[in-house]
């Protein structure tokens, strides 16, 4: 099929190639592509060869011009020069999909630098001439042959590196977006692969950050992990079975120390990428779920339904005055549950009545934009509230740092600032 392309970039030099005049190889392609457009990227010295190809292919000022560098050797100007004349031809009209560049002639600097400047603004198509031999030349089997090269191959890679990033970063619709809409006829086999094992595992990293291990489960075995890009996104069995176990947990309907990590770890990942507000989301209830889950646990206490008979006397009075008037129910919020785990003199109430930082959370979270007030949380108070919560997990959850480690995302376990020690509050 004859190949077409709405403007060309053609380098000129001075000397012939191996089979005859430099002209008559870029003739040969100018009659295979037949522009409408022609642009020649010339040296001083070999202006002469080419108004002559303008004038041998018979293209007028209306259709065909000279571009004039000062240097032929100076690969930062040739590459600004292109990238100027490839933004005025888009000024006339020519997107860069339109757009062809044969670096045959000229120097190899010449040729490097029109290249560069071609998969900057991503051409069409890059084009040289190749000699095939001494044989005589025929209709059928000519001496010339075209490379072609379309630098969207090299984007392709690109992307599939930024579509990683992206996981990485947790942006998930971005990276499947990207990594969808590459055309795999531009990667090799070992790259193709590659793509579908990224999809899969965004796929399967973004249903459980999004609370949905099941569904990871699910998808997460079928990734090949043949490249090495990939190990530093694969699990071990101890970590799957992990994921498992906080599966189990949500499909009893339960929370135990499985899910919690799941949660907590999931505010962290959103305080890593510096999503501060939503990490804040996630700690509040999870710390709400912890004191949920000793209640119910030790005492038999159900915070959306609390039996105050189970309450010490003294203290029952402040807990019945909770009960609503319309389902007769007690409702026990995240600041009344562990007033009530003080009352019942547990470790993890103690340790919550002892942080003046977590009492000071809950009072600076109901202040912020997303809550009742207008008050970002910084980054820096968020890291600090993440601390303190995680010294109040390991009170319930012995191995709770452990556990921690192996439910996060593999990549993102050394991104978290290392724990250190608390001051007393």
């Amino acid at each position: 099929m004859e190949h077409q392309a709405k403007a060309i970039i053609m380098t000129i030099g001075l000397r012939g190639d191996p089979w005859g005049n430099v002209l008559d190889a870029l003739k040969f392609d100018l009659a295979s592509l037949k522009p409408d457009h022609l642009v020649l990227i010339a040296s001083s010295e070999s202006m002469g060869n080419a108004r002559r190809l303008l004038e041998q292919v018979g293209f007028g000022e209306d259709r065909g011009e000279i571009v004039q560098i000062a240097d032929a050797n100076n690969l930062d100007e040739i590459f600004k020069e292109t990238n100027v004349l490839i933004q005025c031809l888009a000024a006339r009209g020519y997107r860069p999909d339109q757009i062809t560049i044969n670096y045959t002639g000229g120097t190899k600097v010449m040729g490097s630098g029109a290249v560069l400047s071609a998969v900057y603004n991503k051409i069409k198509e890059l084009r040289y001439i190749v000699y095939l031999g001494a044989a005589r030349e025929t209709a059928e089997a000519p001496k010339r042959r075209i490379v072609s090269t379309r630098p969207s191959a090299v984007f392709a890679y690109q992307d599939l590196l930024s579509g990683r990033g992206m996981l990485m970063d947790l942006r998930y619709r971005t990276a499947l977006e990207l990594l969808d809409r590459i055309d795999e006829d531009f990667l090799s086999p070992e790259d193709r692969q590659r793509r579908g094992d990224l999809i899969k595992l965004t796929r399967a990293y973004g249903e459980w950050d999004t609370f949905y291990p099941e569904r990871f489960l699910e998808v997460y075995p079928e990734v090949g992990f043949g490249p090495e890009s990939l190990q530093p996104l694969r699990l071990n069995a101890q970590q799957l079975a992990l994921i498992q176990m906080v599966a189990d947990e949500k499909q009893q309907g339960r929370f135990g120390p499985h899910v919690l990590t799941d949660l907590f770890n999931n505010a962290e990942r959103r305080l890593m990428i510096g999503r501060t507000e939503d990490a804040m989301t996630r700690l509040y209830r999870v710390l709400e779920m912890l004191a949920q889950w000793v209640l119910l646990r030790d005492y038999q206490i159900d915070t959306n339904d609390a039996d105050t008979r189970r309450i010490p006397p003294r203290d029952r009075v402040a807990f019945e005055a909770l009960r609503s008037m319309e389902d007769g129910k007690v409702k026990i919020g995240l600041r009344k549950a562990f007033e009530l785990l003080v009352v019942l003199d547990t470790p993890v109430g103690r340790g919550f009545q002892q942080s003046a930082t977590l009492r000071e959370f809950l009072d600076i979270r109901g202040q912020s934009i997303l809550v009742h007030g207008l008050r970002p949380i910084s980054a820096e108070d968020g890291q600090c509230y993440m601390e303190h919560a995680r010294a109040l997990f390991q009170i319930e959850i012995s191995d709770f740092l452990e556990l921690a480690r192996n439910l996060q995302f593999p990549w993102m376990v050394d991104r978290r600032p290392p724990t250190v020690a608390l001051p007393e509050d």
